[in-house]
């Protein structure tokens, strides 16, 4: 059946009319945001970027700097090497006879020769038996190879004067 009558057209409530146009709004504004937050992420990893390529690049030229500055200390080290290794030490020779000398002897006159590593010591002692104390001293020593008596005489004063020579190893005299 056909009705003839109209019917009234039911009328929207408001609120969902204001819903409606903010939802379309929203949408609007979300789209907005979602474009200029793209755009804005874009500029910044390429000024990222270009950040990083700068570090990068002064990095690079400081490292070059830094390894030429290592590579200029280590010639030198490399140079010095070998004196060191040659260098002889006579100061370590006079902590050796200080440990090893009798109370009662008194050294007046040393030669020394590092690189053939031999001294000759003259000196003073009260008695016969504080000499033979003192080479028994030096020759059971391991540093000193071989020790001689070359020269005794009586001092007028009452002691005994003595020369000896020293062979010594050569490793008292290196670094």
């Amino acid at each position: 059946m056909v009705e003839v009558i109209p019917k009234p057209v039911k009328k929207t409530p408001s609120w969902q009319i204001i819903l409606f146009y903010f939802s379309i709004a929203l949408v609007i504004i979300l789209i907005f945001a979602y474009l200029a937050l793209g755009s804005l992420q874009g500029d910044l990893e390429e000024g990222l970027q270009t950040l990083k390529d700068r570090l990068s690049e002064d990095e690079t030229s400081q490292r070059i700097d830094l390894e030429k500055e290592v590579l200029g200390y280590k010639t030198k080290i490399d140079d010095t090497l070998p004196l060191l290794q040659q260098h002889v030490l006579s100061s370590k020779f006079f902590d050796f006879l200080e440990s090893r000398t009798h109370p009662k002897t008194f050294f007046s006159k040393i030669s020394l020769s590092p690189g053939r590593s031999k001294v000759t010591l003259s000196g003073l002692t009260d008695s016969f038996l504080a000499l033979g104390q003192q080479l028994l001293i030096l020759n059971e020593d391991p540093l000193v190879k071989n020790s001689k008596l070359i020269k005794v005489s009586l001092f007028e004063e009452g002691g005994v004067e003595f020369e000896i020579s020293i062979l010594l190893d050569e490793t008292l005299f290196r670094y």
